[in-house]
């Protein structure tokens, strides 16, 4: 058991659910954990996105999968768990710890849903760099599909879809250029292996047929074409930073954490956007 040091609530930075949201468009290096120490069930049904869970009653034995190098903001749902959560931190030897106040009542910024496990599967037989950055290719090339046949659908009559489209091609350019550094041989042309991944799931980890669904269901302009677009690039980011988490090569893991990092300015944008039609 980690050795203890004596620890008070004037040694807690406490933040308004603002100065986070703030924080988090800012980290693009992943300096900071943001970690919700809830229960799974209220992780799964709301949780902000990128955040690992911890819930508090597992905290110090499950200490060792936090790096006390970064700088670690706990939240919960009113902020009297994650105080104490930060509280325990601080006297397990972690200098830089800080807490939402209000918790996620008092956040009204974007949420996802689903488990700390949705789509970690799909790294489950990942073993290398190599292996990593093609899931993270097709899962885009995916996405693309997705926005290329919504915007059929349309028939030109969307201004958002290009630019989500282009979005899309420039993360599949950064990758290719990635995969680069660890392909052995000649690797095939962006668009050759886009046609032999056959786009089969989105970034967020859903199949193609079933965004798709989605789309044709609900969405009939614009401001349901963002309101989507928002949710997936929600789900895109939750996903890229529990990769990088989890990926063992140093470069595709700041790699993983640069694409989580533009997925969270995309989300800027699409609010930008939203902010046109409301």
């Amino acid at each position: 058991m980690a050795t203890k040091i004596e620890c008070s609530l004037d040694d807690i930075k406490p933040l308004s659910p603002e100065a986070v949201k703030s924080i988090l468009n800012a980290d693009k290096e992943g300096n900071y954990i943001l970690l919700d120490v809830r229960q799974p069930e209220e992780y799964q049904d709301s949780h902000i996105p990128g955040a690992k869970l911890i819930p508090l009653g597992e905290l110090e034995r499950r200490i060792r999968e936090l790096d006390k190098d970064k700088k670690i903001i706990t939240y919960c749902r009113t902020g009297r768990r994650s105080m104490g959560a930060a509280v325990l931190l601080c006297g397990l030897g972690f200098k830089d710890v800080y807490t939402m106040r209000g918790g996620s009542l008092d956040w009204h910024y974007e949420t996802v849903t689903g488990p700390p496990e949705e789509g970690m599967g799909l790294l489950g037989e990942v073993v290398g760099p190599r292996e990593a950055l093609l899931l993270a290719f097709r899962l885009e090339n995916g996405s693309l599909d997705f926005y290329s046949k919504a915007s059929e659908n349309l028939k030109g009559k969307s201004r958002v879809l290009p630019k989500l489209l282009d979005m899309e091609k420039g993360h599949i350019s950064r990758i290719h250029t990635e995969l680069a550094i660890y392909w052995r041989g000649t690797l095939p042309t962006p668009e050759n292996l886009q046609k032999q991944l056959n786009g089969v799931l989105t970034e967020a980890g859903i199949t193609v047929n079933e965004a798709l669904l989605r789309f044709e269901d609900n969405v009939r302009d614009d401001l349901e074409t963002i309101e989507v677009a928002l949710e997936m690039e929600a789900k895109s980011y939750d996903l890229y930073k529990r990769m990088s988490a989890k990926v063992g090569d140093s470069g595709v893991r700041k790699f993983f954490q640069k694409l989580a990092a533009e997925e969270r300015e995309h989300l800027q944008q699409l609010s930008g956007e939203l902010k046109h039609f409301l």
